[in-house]
């Protein structure tokens, strides 16, 4: 390819130069407005780069630059970048690939193939994914035509992720619901989402306290929700006092508490929470945004083990189109999903998790990286009308 750069002072004038010297086949490859040398204290004074190129061999004579002529000198260093970037995606594209493939025994399989490749393509770990290899496979066993196979594909996958119930009460005493989290994830309204939701569609005695004095504002929008709603409400600053307020309201039949949004990358937090806490009779649920990176979703988990979480809440599920990164870090740590939030209406916008939603969400990821694209449009339909 030979390259040309051409200068003028206006488009059309620069682009007439480039079909004169270079001939019909040129190809523009940029073009560009700059200030010219030495009319850097006149800023309406401008002029037009544009780079062509013509095929090797086809630049007329009378166009050829003479020997001496630098007119591609600092193209080099572009094209040179450019070939480095072209080099590492075609790289990073061929380990893709070899990363990828599906197993040979599932080759026989050719709806289940795609599925495992639509799984890819969301950004499922190759952990998981291997999960679901070892899920589907017995499921792929005498099933007929395509429509088998993708009903075992769907089955495997709703099996990866956990579900559980989001309360479940000690014999013989109320539930005490703690929900902890980092700032922002949206605990306070999915406490009144859920008090809300057992205290008027169940019926059952609900109490408040909370434990957030650092949020301003917090117990105060605590407070609203339990006069809304006619429950008795309770503030607490540390373990004492938390006790105290249990002690309280222990004539209720779910206790719900509401905690300071706590930065997970907080020297000292595991100790923090165990002192707050620990050997308390309570079940924690840990919040989760559905639209944080993984990265910053496996930084929560871990920081926040030191509470045991017995379930997950996945929030802001309205707000993401990709939620694979959740599903690995639920998958790799075995940790249940109880309740998704799609909104801010309390209780409306909180519906309980199932195996089919969140087998759903993850069929209708959308990422821009994704290198497979094919799912039977069937699948979705049916894992979204399942249950």
């Amino acid at each position: 390819m030979e390259l040309r750069t051409f200068v003028g002072p206006d488009l059309k004038e620069t682009l007439a130069r480039v079909k004169r010297e270079l001939g019909p086949e040129a190809v523009i490859l940029s073009t560009q407005s700059r200030r010219p040398a030495g009319g850097r204290h006149n800023w309406r004074l401008r002029e037009i780069e544009v780079v062509a190129a013509v095929p090797p061999g086809s630049l007329p004579e009378s166009g050829r630059p003479p020997e001496g002529d630098h007119s591609r000198e600092g193209l080099s260093p572009l094209l040179s970048a450019l070939h480095q970037e072209l080099r590492e995606v075609k790289s990073l594209l061929s380990r893709r690939l070899a990363e990828d493939p599906a197993p040979a025994w599932l080759q026989a399989y050719p709806e289940a193939a795609a599925f495992f490749h639509r799984l890819a393509a969301a950004g499922l770990s190759a952990l998981v994914r291997g999960r679901w290899l070892a899920q589907v496979r017995p499921l792929l066993k005498g099933t007929r035509g395509p429509e088998q196979e993708q009903q075992a594909a769907l089955q495997a996958l709703r099996r990866l992720v956990p579900v559980s119930p989001g309360e479940s009460a000690p014999p013989g005493g109320p539930r005490r619901v703690v929900l902890v989290g980092a700032s922002g994830v949206g605990k306070t309204t999915t406490l009144a989402k859920l008090a809300i939701k057992a205290a008027l569609v169940e019926g059952r005695r609900v109490g408040l306290i909370s434990l957030d004095q650092e949020r301003l504002g917090a117990v105060e929008q605590v407070g609203s929700f339990a006069r809304l709603a006619g429950l008795p409400c309770q503030a607490a600053t540390d373990r004492q006092e938390l006790l105290r307020c249990l002690e309280t309201l222990k004539d209720c039949e779910d206790i719900f508490i509401d905690t300071p949004g706590f930065n997970p990358c907080r020297p000292g937090l595991g100790e923090h929470l165990r002192r707050l806490l620990g050997g308390l009779p309570v079940v924690c649920h840990l919040l989760l945004p559905a639209p944080a990176s993984e990265a910053h979703l496996a930084l929560t988990l871990q920081a926040f083990a030191t509470v045991s979480p017995a379930t997950v809440i996945l929030t802001k599920v309205d707000e993401t189109q990709e939620v694979t990164g959740c599903v690995n870090q639920l998958c790799h740590r075995n940790l249940p999903v109880s309740y998704l939030t799609t909104g801010p209406r309390v209780p409306e916008d909180l519906e309980p998790a199932s195996a089919s939603r969140l087998a759903a969400l993850v069929l209708t990821s959308r990422r821009p990286e994704a290198i497979w694209s094919r799912v039977p449009p069937s699948c979705e339909e049916v894992v979204l009308h399942a249950d």
